[in-house]
């Protein structure tokens, strides 16, 4: 599914995946187990840093085991189309709350792969 909110975004060339702040997530006839609930439709509130929100239905396509800086977690995993000019991709993207991250989007290899390259040498804006 494609959202239409826009996002700042970190680069993370070591994350294999994207991950994006999500504000709640609702799963159809959840199950106690994370395990159990793969497969299944989930509605998830996306939000941006200037508080724009939106709905989206995806299907939980798989379940991730994330090493942060912190620990080790569990997330969900959901296709959804990210968008940058004219580079439109879906790609699988984890759900976590990044609410006290700088970057509510984290755009992993998947999305970088084959369409950008990256320079480390440039200033952070």
């Amino acid at each position: 599914m494609k959202s239409q909110i826009t996002y700042h975004a970190r680069v993370d060339t070591g994350a294999k995946s994207c991950s994006i702040h999500t504000e709640e997530v609702i799963i159809e006839d959840a199950a106690d187990s994370m395990e159990d609930n793969v497969g299944k439709s989930v509605r998830i509130k996306l939000k941006n840093k200037k508080d724009d929100s939106e709905w989206v239905e995806a299907k939980i396509n798989r379940l991730v085991r994330v090493k942060t800086s912190e620990r080790a977690e569990k997330r969900y995993g959901v296709s959804l189309i990210l968008a940058r000019n004219d580079v439109e991709k879906e790609v699988s993207v984890t759900l976590t709350d990044r609410s006290e991250m700088i970057y509510p989007l984290l755009l992993g290899r998947n999305y970088l792969e084959g369409d950008f390259v990256v320079d480390v040498g440039l200033p952070h804006p």
